[in-house]
């Protein structure tokens, strides 16, 4: 939180957001931890685009910050939530979470060619 007055510089800024970036994905990770193991289905395919499009945008920082070993894992633990996402999707047979898997496996697909 900035005090009036106060700005911050790029750098600060960058800071904070990673910061929030990675109190996001904890959050999430502790949403999925608590519904994942739970028949509540309709909670998993709310949290599922959620979780993924934090993960994403953490890859993007990490290869920003040439942080190939976070960049790694933030991309592996991105294609097993998007298969198990999808794989959910599938039994539940909603055409909103259908077309929202497939939206987010083609960022994913993209993003492995970066």
């Amino acid at each position: 939180m900035l005090l009036p007055g106060k700005t911050q510089s790029n750098g600060e800024q960058s800071s904070a957001s990673r910061n929030e970036l990675d109190e996001a994905e904890r959050l999430c990770a502790e949403a999925q931890a608590l519904v994942g193991p739970s028949e509540s289905r309709v909670s998993q395919l709310w949290l599922g685009p959620l979780y993924l499009e934090v993960l994403l945008e953490q890859l993007k920082c990490a290869r920003l910050d040439d942080d190939e070993e976070k960049a790694s894992r933030v991309f592996s633990d991105a294609r097993q939530l998007i298969t198990a996402y999808e794989q959910l999707v599938t039994n539940c047979q909603s055409p909103r979470f259908s077309n929202e898997a497939k939206r987010l496996r083609g960022l994913i697909d993209d993003a492995s060619q970066s």
